[in-house]
């Protein structure tokens, strides 16, 4: 299977002239977050001339979720993937194409990777824009900020959820696309000693790649370019952000596709 995979367009941040390039050979279409804001997202995916009568995955960055209530905007996303056919996943959805089974979320982070704890990582999440510029509705009455630790919970619920959905059988490979690293392997060198502060970008859920094994993983919000392989599957690990306007990341391919080795049921013999 053939799968083009782009994130971090940052549509909601400027105006880019990026359209999907026209002509791949490709299966599927996935894109792993922070494409616009959660209002236009869907709307600039369907209108991708390049992507028409294909089968298209989108899961939410952090930043579709700016200037918003998180659960209005998830809501506002997948009624308007459902109108267009593409497939929003937000630790909800498995679909299955052509035998891949494919599991998506945001992952937000749990603040425990390279910090000295995780109440480290906690208070340092407090100055990332994420939680200034997203509220909850936490089931309150009124919007409440969006916490490091309900992305802390959040986290969690998600984490148990790929583990849940990993655990059941499945012939095929599985692909899973979160927005969030899952790997300390997609940390830049030049972020190296930012200890604390990574935290509220990357977690390490190597337990669950090695358990697992899934065949590939998709991810974005790191503005650098990765591809490399984890655990004894070995599972691929793959990013590919555009980055933004003043600090573009020259390693965006904008025509990238990943492949993963072809897949049929093996025949049954009485």
């Amino acid at each position: 299977m053939k799968i083009f995979i782009a994130s971090d367009l940052h549509g909601e941040a400027w105006s880019h002239d990026y359209e999907v390039p026209e002509g791949m050979d490709f299966d599927v279409a996935v894109f792993a977050g922070d494409v616009h804001n959660a209002y236009r997202a869907v709307s600039w995916i369907s209108n991708q001339r390049a992507l028409w009568g294909k089968p298209i995955l989108f899961v939410a960055g952090n930043h579709e979720y700016y200037g918003s209530v998180l659960e209005d905007a998830a809501a506002v996303m997948r009624d308007a993937a459902r109108r267009t056919g593409i497939t929003f996943l937000d630790a909800d959805e498995v679909p299955i194409i052509h035998g891949v089974r494919f599991l998506g979320c945001t992952l937000w982070t749990d603040y425990r990777f390279d910090a000295e704890s995780q109440a480290h990582g906690l208070h340092a999440g407090k100055w990332i824009n994420d939680h200034k510029m997203i509220r909850t509705s936490g089931g309150a009455e009124f919007p409440a900020p969006f916490t490091p630790k309900e992305a802390l919970k959040r986290h969690m619920a998600e984490r148990r959820w790929l583990t849940d959905r990993l655990s059941e059988e499945h012939p095929g490979p599985s692909v899973v696309i979160t927005h969030h690293a899952p790997h300390p392997g997609s940390l830049h060198e030049r972020f190296a000693d930012d200890e604390a502060l990574n935290a509220s970008f990357i977690s390490d859920l190597s337990d669950i790649i090695d358990e697992h094994q899934p065949a590939l993983w998709l991810h974005g919000h790191v503005h650098h370019s990765f591809d490399y392989e984890v655990g004894s599957g070995p599972t691929r690990v793959v990013g590919n952000p555009h980055g933004y306007a003043w600090e573009p990341n020259p390693g965006f391919i904008p025509d990238l596709v990943v492949e993963i080795p072809d897949w049929s049921p093996r025949p049954r013999f009485r």
